[in-house]
């Protein structure tokens, strides 16, 4: 798909995005997303890492069935759901800088190149919105 020329132009100083209108006007610098939302820790995540940890531990009970009553394997089992929250974070993390990188290209009138499948449907909805 081939970008239109866009409407303004965006500077980007260390992550402080400003919009140049045409007749001159200048916007900004804008917020972050991240300062939008103002980041912290949520009530709703500590539910929601004790529910990645208890479906990893049913999961991988069910996988290995009676082999995982060993005492060994049950505090293996117990390390890794532990941690199964911090890898579904991550995992989420890398596809949202993925995104990021993509929706700056859009933003500065260039393709996106080398981003994940999974982040077609973003990207393409982000080049949607932004015309």
């Amino acid at each position: 798909m081939k970008l239109p020329e866009s409407r303004y132009q965006v500077a980007d100083d260390k992550h402080k995005y400003t919009i140049h209108m045409p007749n001159g006007e200048t916007v900004g610098p804008l917020k972050s997303v991240t300062a939008i939302l103002d980041i912290r820790a949520k009530p709703a995540l500590i539910g929601w890492a004790a529910r990645e940890a208890s479906a990893f531990f049913k999961a991988e009970l069910l996988r290995l069935g009676q082999r995982a009553l060993d005492t060994a394997t049950l505090e293996q089992i117990a390390k890794d759901a532990a941690g199964a929250h911090r890898r579904k974070a991550k995992d989420a993390a890398d596809l949202g800088t993925a995104c990021h990188g993509a929706f700056d290209a859009i933003v500065k009138g260039r393709e996106p190149e080398d981003y994940p499948k999974e982040i077609d449907e973003p990207v393409s909805a982000f080049k949607t919105y932004r015309l």
